[in-house]
């Protein structure tokens, strides 16, 4: 198996299996039917310093416009920016513990 769908094979893992909120995964739910979803990412990592002004709006756009696409709406919200960090299973994740 190539390294990156190893990766990936355990980030799912990792996603089914662990807390959904640590996951990215929100959803509210009524009864037994989910009424909203909410989906999240997390993507990097890279120096501070490599990064020049205003690099968020490239990747929030991308998401947006990808979110257009896919529902036919606009979103109603989307909070994005270089301030996430990994939680102790993504990280472990990542680095193949």
């Amino acid at each position: 198996m190539f390294p990156i769908q190893f990766f990936w094979s355990e980030l799912w893992q990792s996603i089914l299996f662990a807390d959904r909120r640590s996951a990215g995964i929100h959803s509210v739910s009524h009864g037994n039917v989910m009424a909203e979803k909410i989906w999240g990412c997390k993507i990097g990592e890279i120096a501070s310093s490599r990064l020049p002004d205003g690099s968020d709006l490239p990747l929030r756009q991308a998401v947006q416009r990808a979110y257009r696409e896919l529902t036919g709406e606009d979103e109603e919200f989307c909070f994005s920016g270089w301030g996430e960090e990994l939680d102790a299973i993504e990280r472990d994740v990542v680095e193949g513990r």
